[in-house]
């Protein structure tokens, strides 16, 4: 089998890239079709166990951000696999435009993953509930209906505060995705590469001014801001590698 960690462009195939060990130690090879180069690695069996899961993964995110490092990637979630090389050179040419529209709007560009919390994240005001007669003792007395409204509301008003100060701060160059929950606020960005500090910095101003607390890291592959393939959809956040986190 083949695990597929990108898509980049054939030109992008540089001697110079050094690329750690791919999963279970294997090589990370390339093969290109009508100038989209896949990078990849030949499998007997994918782990089961997991704590070999676990470092099969994170292998796998080392390998996306080396690549990432020195070229424009279109990353995939692992595990991404295709049966042989013969059903590479179909997803190739099945994919190669797609891929070559995604590589072209994602050049020079990063993702930074911003988490924005409310002002009342880690003291939150419960919905009053009815008191139970099982109880052993009698049950602290709950916040009104009214408080926990009013405590929503506060949250709500903060994490759309900051989104509009966030995305107002870093302007026409950046493209946002958002995943609302909640009491917290997931925001993806896509900026140019020499511009994630500057993103960063504005977050916590941000923050401080809408009254939130937020968490950034990257950056990234963009893994938000591609298109999803048949064999292996766009890549994950790689929540369990060591994040650069600045709150």
């Amino acid at each position: 089998m083949i695990l597929l960690y990108a898509l980049g462009r054939e030109q992008d195939k540089r001697p110079q890239i050094t690329l750690p060990p791919g999963v279970q130690e294997t090589v990370v090879e390339q093969a290109a079709q009508g100038a989209v180069a896949a990078f990849y690695s030949t499998l007997d069996t994918l782990p089961t166990e997991a704590a070999a899961i676990q470092r099969a993964a994170l292998d796998f995110f080392a390998v996306q951000q080396s690549l990432f490092a020195e070229a424009t990637i279109v990353p995939f979630r692992f595990p991404a696999i295709v049966a042989d090389a013969a059903a590479l050179r179909a997803f190739l040419e099945t994919h190669r435009q797609r891929a070559l529209a995604d590589l072209e709007h994602l050049a020079g560009r990063a993702q930074v993953k911003i988490l924005v919390a409310g002002p009342h994240h880690h003291n939150q005001v419960q919905p009053p509930e009815p008191h139970s007669a099982a109880s052993p003792k009698p049950a602290p007395a709950p916040a009104s209906g009214g408080d926990y409204l009013r405590q929503r509301k506060q949250e709500a008003d903060a994490l759309g505060d900051f989104a509009r100060r966030i995305e107002d701060a870093a302007g026409a160059a950046a493209e946002w995705k958002k995943r609302e929950q909640r009491n917290r606020l997931q925001m993806y960005a896509l900026v140019p590469r020499g511009q994630v500090a500057g993103l960063v910095a504005q977050a916590k101003v941000a923050a401080e001014a809408s009254g939130a607390s937020v968490t950034t890291s990257g950056p990234w592959p963009p893994s938000e801001f591609v298109s999803a393939y048949s064999s292996g959809e766009r890549a994950a956040e790689p929540e369990k590698e060591k994040e650069n986190e600045k709150e």
